[in-house]
């Protein structure tokens, strides 16, 4: 369902909500959207979009942004923002993008705008997509700029299961990653040795590192043995993750079925693919099962993709992994495993100058007029 705000342009929104059968709830005559955000705005919950119209609005820039981003903190919904005839360079269309907002309709020509909200209901605008409107920020060629993503969960208590192919393919590793992923992100995860292996033993023993009532935390990383259980589940973390090792070696199958997110590692050699058609006999080729290979060489890739079939969509490559501790710019793939649980609630950008080191010619020139 839609919900739109709008004065003038009513009738193409009409349109595009006819062309897509979907319901649409108009509001008119808003001229003040942070009041009318704060005030009167009801519950959004039972909306999947709303089209906030430009044209009629009152506020001040920075009133429009706290209103909108309001909205984007408080509800799981579709922002589309109707900005008819507004050019790149549009300062609030700058300061929203740096909030995560994207989907932005700016044509001046009537199909063209109905073309654009079209594909901003059906799909959504990406970074890549409305990346020119984006301020530019005045530095200079010496400044560092960093951009920080801030992120929200979209639903509490998080349960996350992986399953190898076989032996030594990289559960451990990719269940550690995922934990510190989102522990960077200021969520609040934790990994568990789901199986009978002893890699939290192993690294107790091998850091020294003292256990806190029922689990270890090394590098900011809570893990718990397969015993403790239940000791991470009164701690009431946002994201449990679940390392069950070789599938063959797994007795209750069903306790990894029913997870929110199930992922399998495999790898891509002749061996290991055979040992994939032992996990699609034993769990069936399920669509919300996500598939993620290591060590894939870049020509294999297409293939491989292509291979899985429908299941496509839900495969992916993991780069090389040196330390389970780190990520290793793996950051899109864990997004888009986890899409439908977290998501950008902004974008802060800085400046950080850089003082520019002097070389030897520079410091000697300092020196000659100092004498």
């Amino acid at each position: 369902m839609i919900i739109a705000i709008t004065k003038e342009n009513e009738k193409v929104i009409r349109s595009v909500s006819n062309a897509l059968d979907k319901d649409l709830q108009i509001i008119n005559g808003i001229n003040n959207l942070k009041k009318f955000v704060i005030q009167e705005m009801r519950s959004l919950n039972n909306y999947a979009h709303i089209i906030i119209d430009m044209e009629g609005i009152k506020d001040e820039e920075s009133e429009i942004v706290d209103a909108i981003v309001g909205i984007k903190s408080m509800y799981n919904i579709n922002i589309v923002i109707l900005a008819i005839g507004y050019e790149y360079g549009n300062s609030l269309l700058g300061k929203l993008f740096c909030e995560g907002i994207y989907n932005f309709v700016t044509s001046s020509e009537a199909k063209e705008i109905e073309e654009e909200i079209k594909f901003c209901i059906e799909y959504g605008k990406q970074y890549k997509d409305s990346v020119r409107y984006r301020q530019v920020l005045n530095s200079s060629g010496n400044d560092k700029i960093i951009i920080k993503k801030e992120y929200k969960k979209l639903k509490q208590n998080v349960t996350i299961g992986i399953i190898g192919s076989e032996k030594h393919i990289g559960t451990t590793s990719l269940g550690l990653a995922l934990t510190c992923f989102l522990n960077d992100l200021k969520m609040n995860a934790c990994y568990i040795q789901s199986n009978n292996k002893e890699d939290i033993e192993t690294l107790e023993n091998l850091f020294d590192i003292q256990s806190q009532e029922g689990f270890i935390s090394y590098r900011g990383t809570d893990m718990y043995k397969k015993d403790k259980t239940i000791s991470a589940m009164e701690y009431g973390y946002d994201f449990y993750i679940y390392d069950y090792g070789n599938i063959e070696d797994v007795k209750d199958i069903d306790a990894f079925l029913i997870k929110d997110v199930k992922i399998v590692v495999s790898g891509t050699k002749s061996w290991e693919q055979d040992n994939l058609m032992n996990v699609f006999e034993k769990l069936g080729t399920l669509n919300d099962v996500f598939y993620v290979f290591n060590f894939t060489p870049e020509f294999q890739k297409k293939q491989i993709t292509e291979n899985m079939g429908e299941l496509g969509m839900k495969t992916f490559f993991s780069n090389y992994m040196p330390d389970p501790f780190e990520f290793a710019n793996n950051e899109e793939i864990y997004n888009l495993i986890l899409k439908d649980y977290i998501a950008e609630k902004s974008i802060k950008t800085e400046i950080i100058p850089i003082e520019k080191k002097k070389n030897f010619f520079s410091k000697l020139l300092e020196r000659k007029k100092e004498s």
